[in-house]
């Protein structure tokens, strides 16, 4: 009942409010009848969308690729309810009018709004008035609009929807002297929506399928007037699903269309589900249950597993619910969010990093590239020393003896300095802000020294990575790392040997006392570190738009897409990912990952909650 008085006040509405726009059109149709006509045509089929709604119907059509799109046509189909119009016009391509009985003339509004649709009445009683309608769906063709036509001349109440009813005969007379081609309709189920329920409206299934165009001159004479296989088609699909007949002929068209209606059918389904997470959501947070069931959630999966029929099917169909069940925790996650149940990060906002009378370390001797750094994010002022390895700096600032440290992270060239994000995981320091230093390598040298003297060659590991191009031009030189650009170039000083060099930056050659025996040796002229400065305590500069975080994953398959996904799901930008191996774990990563936002931000908050609660642990590096 709900169903037939919510379409009844929506075609009553649609009518009485649409009625001063109606005679808008009117007369805008006597200066542009297309532009009317088209605008008549988009209102009338939205107003029949929203009815097939409320009367939930769903429905497939086939065959729309036989519909001519340069010329008009006479649709000539079977007639089993009032809902085979609404259906009609929502699926024609183009502006479509329909012979209806003339007892329609009489509704007032609908009468209007008919003749806006190229509507003609038909008066079958009266061969000179029928002469009349046929004569103008003559010239509506011909002006280029399609016409619709129900042979039977009445709604067939038959049972089955294979058996019609005769046609009347000039039922073609259109086709025949306007020479369209002739679009076959068959309708299956729109009897369901209300007539097999009277008064009644009920939700249906209605497939139509518009067949192959006929042309009534390449007939047989005989089939001109009731051509009656025109219309029925071997492949009326209500059958199928009730398990009789199958498919015939079906083409990619067709099938294409039958997954569109699964695809719809899936995604009111998927809907309904999330509306039901959407209710075990609100009942996990009055009763404070977590959002994450492991146990529950694999009961789940090996149940719906088991429903599949191959292995192909029982895999994919595993991987589908796994991602249901990720979407739906992200939905609760942010429903727990909306009450207040956010994540903890334990960091707090500042205005900035303090810079006066605060103490900076960093890694190397004076005159290497994390010196550098730290002089250009602090000021060369700043009171500044230096530590032997990278590890010995975080300690300092771990142990209060430093306030900062600057150590690289990445460099454009050699990519990530692997060792400093273990080193992160392994120290309670945090990434409170980060600065990007120009890297220019020189080869430097005694100043008695020539490149042709050069035997071993000293830099970082990075370094030597950064300037391969131009080092493996000399295969004759040994290449042997040092902790620190810096310290290679302090110890070709101290060491006074002609035939040793050091890659390191032109200042610390002139730190050093030594000679640019090459300038600019780094095969990336581009070359760029970004440092990240470190401090003890967890708190973030207000503006800070990029979070480092590190976490590790279940280790089975799917378990870093999963995760990875709640960033995905809050609109998140990823920017980079790493990935190390976890000591004592063979073949087991721990992954490191920076994302554009701030912890000030729900969505980031939100993605954090949904990783932590789904890895075998998380933890924020920073926010800087």
């Amino acid at each position: 009942m709900i169903r037939l008085l919510l379409a009844a006040i929506a075609i009553v509405l649609y009518l009485v409010l649409t009625f001063p726009v109606l005679c808008f059109l009117e007369k805008k149709a006597k200066k542009n009848p297309e532009e009317a006509g088209w605008k008549s045509f988009s209102m009338v089929r939205w107003i029949f969308k929203k009815i097939s709604r409320i009367a939930g119907i769903t429905y497939e059509v086939w065959g729309l690729e036989n519909i001519p799109t340069d010329r008009a046509v006479l649709y000539v189909g079977n007639h089993r309810s009032y809902f085979d119009i609404v259906m009609g016009y929502m699926t024609v391509p183009g502006l479509t009018g329909f012979i209806a009985k003339k007892e329609m003339i009489k509704i007032p509004l609908l009468n209007r709004w008919m003749d806006r649709m190229n509507c003609l009445f038909l008066d079958r009683s009266n061969i000179k008035e029928g002469l009349k309608t046929i004569l103008a769906g003559i010239e509506k063709i011909k002006g280029g609009i399609s016409m619709w036509i129900f042979p039977e001349g009445t709604r067939n109440p038959g049972e089955n929807p294979e058996k019609l009813m005769e046609f009347h005969e000039g039922s073609l007379k259109i086709a025949e002297k306007s020479g369209c081609p002739v679009i076959p309709v068959a309708m299956v189920g729109t009897a369901e929506v209300f007539e097999r329920h009277f008064p009644w409206i009920r939700p249906s299934h209605v497939i139509i399928e518009y067949g192959k165009p006929i042309y009534l001159k390449e007939l047989p004479a005989e089939n001109r007037k009731f051509p009656r296989s025109l219309h029925k088609r071997d492949h009326l699909l209500h059958d199928k699903r009730a398990g009789g007949t199958e498919m015939k002929e079906l083409n990619l068209q067709e099938i294409r269309q039958q997954l569109d209606v699964i695809d719809a059918s899936l995604t009111e389904l998927f809907e309904t589900r999330m509306e039901l997470c959407r209710e075990v959501a609100e009942y996990k947070i009055q009763t404070g249950k977590p959002v994450y069931d492991r146990e529950r959630e694999q009961q789940k999966l090996k149940a719906v597993t088991a429903l599949a029929h191959s292995d192909f099917t029982r895999k994919g169909t595993y991987e589908l619910f796994s991602q249901i069940m990720t979407i739906s925790r992200r939905l609760q996650y942010g429903l727990l969010a909306s009450h207040g149940q956010e994540m903890d990060t334990g960091f707090s906002m500042i205005e900035d990093l303090k810079r006066e009378n605060v103490r900076i370390v960093y890694q190397g001797v004076e005159g290497s590239y994390g010196h550098g750094a730290a002089r250009r994010y602090f000021g060369p002022d700043a009171d500044m020393y230096h530590v032997k390895t990278m590890e010995d700096a975080m300690t300092e600032v771990e142990e209060g003896r430093a306030d900062y440290a600057v150590l690289p992270i990445e460099n454009s060239s050699a990519g990530a300095v692997s060792d400093n994000y273990d080193l992160l995981v392994k120290h309670n320091v945090y990434i409170a802000a980060e600065t990007e230093l120009p890297i220019n390598h020189a080869l430097l040298g005694r100043e008695d020294a020539d490149i042709k003297d050069i035997r071993t060659v000293y830099s970082h590991p990075q370094a030597l990575m950064q300037t391969s191009q131009y080092l493996n031009a000399h295969r004759d030189w040994k290449q042997i790392s040092t902790v620190n650009t810096a310290v290679a170039a302090k110890k070709v000083a101290e060491e006074n040997d002609r035939s040793q060099a050091a890659v390191a930056s032109e200042i610390a050659g002139e730190l050093y006392g030594l000679k640019v025996l090459e300038r600019s040796i780094n095969h990336n002229k581009n070359n760029v570190t970004r440092f990240i400065i470190l401090s003890k305590d967890p708190v973030y500069r207000k503006g800070a738009n990029k979070v480092s975080i590190c976490f590790e994953g279940v280790h089975r398959s799917g378990s870093l897409y999963n995760m990875l996904g709640n960033l995905i799901y809050n609109d998140i930008n990823m920017l980079m990912i790493e990935s190390r191996p976890i000591p004592g774990r063979s073949w087991e990563y721990r992954f490191f990952v920076d994302v554009e936002g701030s912890l000030s931000d729900a969505k980031i908050r939100n993605a954090l909650k949904g990783i932590s609660e789904e890895a075998v642990s998380l933890r924020i590096l920073g926010n800087y």
